[in-house]
């Protein structure tokens, strides 16, 4: 049983929300999505087409949100509140847990999803960080270190 109902755990699948994480990477997830509420930067899991998918909150109004894929040059679109299953607070990735509710993991947060709105604009820009090998594990070893 477990110790508080709505807090659980998913796997990951796919690779959209790279840098960030990677594909088999375990959510955990809080179903108490009004506490604190919903804001940009936010990583969600909403149901999307018949599926289950995790993307991150880039624009806010009023009970609804613009979600995108870090990994993707295209939104969602828009998200309304009722839609939204759960906020992910955590990723296990590797051996290592990365908080999404400290300051740390608030301010990577924020700047992902600053990141991740700007490829709307600017689609080159993810693709340059995808083919740029480099500066894409230059980007997850910053996650990785400001998370610590």
């Amino acid at each position: 049983m477990l110790k508080n109902p709505k807090v659980f755990a998913i796997r990951g699948r796919g690779n959209s929300m790279q840098p960030f994480f990677t594909n088999s990477a375990i959510l955990i997830l809080n179903s108490d999505i009004n506490h604190p509420a919903l804001k940009f930067g936010d990583i969600i899991c909403f149901k999307h087409n018949k599926k289950l998918t995790v993307h991150r909150i880039i624009e806010t109004s009023t009970n609804k949100f613009l979600v995108k894929g870090d990994g993707l040059s295209y939104s969602d679109g828009w998200i309304k509140k009722n839609e939204i299953i759960a906020r992910v607070s955590a990723v296990k990735s590797s051996n290592s847990i990365y908080s999404l509710k400290t300051k740390r993991g608030i301010l990577v947060n924020t700047i992902m999803a600053h990141f991740s709105k700007a490829t709307l604009k600017f689609p080159y820009l993810k693709l340059f960080v995808v083919r740029n090998i480099f500066l894409l594990k230059s980007i997850r070893f910053l996650v990785k270190k400001i998370l610590l």
